[in-house]
């Protein structure tokens, strides 16, 4: 088992003749050495925008065949709107990796924890790669950078059967993307820095009803996601008279509330949602919205509306875990939102 170093090179403001590569941050120094990033300098925003479609998921990729490939450099920078970590590549071939978050990081090899600075961290595996002795390039000094913006700090754990572990401590889990950059050659990593939006109410896992003493005559007529730094928000728009009721609770076998039969989803969990006091739509003058299946986003699988029936409307949340969440109605427009914590 082998732990290569990482370096950190001053963070640059936005592309310049200091920025040849184009990915706002200043190219990597001629020699190995670990430069202090001015806070002045690592804040100021910059007008690049973030590569790619940042969210919280996991994301693999397989490298090329063949691939040697090492790390010669790590950088950051700070932008106005995420911060962008850089690993720069020498060798032949195309990277792969497999990137999470994770509140435990093990190193690979030994299955010792690893300690971090932050609130969660996210697992930097790049697969393809070979000690860089191999490369003809000199290894680098073992160590730990100083982190920039919501990065506390970019560990280097381990290379281990053609695999680079990377520890990137964070403040919160937020929304990332990878991207492969060329001239030169470099994974990419943009985090977003938090919305400052905050998990409304108290989010816990237990069942969740109410029922108004009046019987609305309301209508579903679109249904919204967005993963934030430290939840996913699910937004059911609503239109009509009155207020919903809801009765809103986990289960992993859901069944349709006219036939009784099982709803199939996708996740570990199914989070059973019944709106009552719902009317058909053209009992209000309007066109049925969309129905079927909805894409999810962060740890919401999918979105399944199963019926509408006897005022009651039914939509099954797929979810990776079951996590708290909470309930709220918010006006102007009216809507009910739902909350659901990142793990």
């Amino acid at each position: 088992m082998f732990a290569g170093a990482l370096t950190l090179a001053a963070c640059g403001t936005g592309a310049s003749p200091q920025d040849p590569a184009g990915d706002g941050l200043d190219p990597p120094p001629q020699e190995t050495t670990t430069t202090a990033v001015d806070d002045a300098v690592a804040n100021v925003g910059t007008g690049i925008p973030p590569l790619g479609t940042p969210d919280t998921a996991l994301k693999t990729r397989d490298p090329s065949v063949p691939a040697r490939l090492a790390v010669t450099d790590v950088r950051l920078g700070s932008h106005h709107g995420f911060d962008r970590l850089v690993f720069d590549l020498a060798g032949e071939g195309s990277p792969g990796w497999r990137i999470d978050y994770t509140e435990h990081p093990i190193q690979q090899g030994s299955g010792h924890p690893i300690p971090y600075e932050g609130v969660t961290a996210l697992e930097v595996n790049l697969t393809g790669m070979a000690y860089p002795s191999e490369l003809g390039i000199e290894v680098p000094e073992i160590g730990t950078v100083p982190g920039t913006g919501n990065i506390t700090e970019v560990i280097s754990a381990s290379l281990f059967e053609g695999r680079s572990q990377f520890v990137v401590g964070l403040s919160d889990r937020l929304p990332y993307s990878v991207q492969i950059l060329e001239d030169p050659q470099r994974v990419v990593i943009d985090v977003l820095h938090g919305s400052g939006v905050t998990p409304l109410g108290e989010p816990d896992t237990a069942p969740k009803s109410f029922h108004p003493a009046t019987l609305s005559e309301l209508m579903v007529t679109d249904v919204r996601m967005a993963s934030h730094g430290r939840f996913d928000r699910l937004v059911l728009d609503l239109t009509g008279e009155g207020t919903p009721g809801w009765d809103i609770y986990y289960t992993t076998h859901p069944t349709h509330q006219v036939s009784g039969l099982p709803v199939d989803y996708r996740g570990a969990v199914a989070l059973d949602v019944t709106l009552a006091g719902v009317t058909y739509p053209p009992e209000l003058g309007l066109e049925d919205p969309r129905t079927g299946t909805i894409p999810g986003t962060g740890n919401i699988t999918e979105i399944i509306s199963t019926t509408h029936y006897e005022s009651r409307s039914q939509l099954i949340i797929g979810l990776s875990d079951r996590l708290p969440y909470s309930v709220q109605v918010l006006e102007e427009p009216r809507r009910l939102v739902i909350d659901i914590l990142h793990g």
